[in-house]
């Protein structure tokens, strides 16, 4: 089974607090069964929208930076340009093989991301 590790607290990663126009960065570790996955090939991407099923982003598609492969590590940085309105809503994980593939990391609802002012 897929888990991904917030690497800031060592724990399965969970809703996520962000304030308007700031910068942040999310690292992240992808364990399968608690072990580290070997993740060279593959791409991440990150995307938050109002409800599940709304066809637009309030944070648009941000793409992951591998930054230890062989150990599962990857992060996204999301910049003061890509966090522009306060909401309550949803945030999703993707994950890509080289033949796009897609297995989404988070549960089938997303989870909880909320943007203050």
């Amino acid at each position: 089974m897929l888990e991904m590790i917030d690497l800031s607290t060592n724990k399965a990663i969970g809703a996520l607090s962000l304030i308007k126009g700031e910068t942040r960065t999310i690292s992240l570790q992808l364990k399968d069964s608690g072990i580290a996955k070997n993740i060279p090939g593959y791409t991440f991407k990150f995307a938050a929208k109002q409800k599940i099923s709304d066809t637009t982003y309030k944070i648009n598609v941000i793409a992951g930076a591998i930054t230890d492969a062989v150990n599962g590590k990857f992060s996204f940085t999301l910049n003061a340009a890509d966090i522009t309105t306060a909401f309550n809503g949803i945030y999703e994980i993707a994950m890509y093989d080289a033949q796009s593939k897609k297995t989404v990391l988070t549960p089938p609802m997303g989870l909880p991301v909320a943007v203050h002012e």
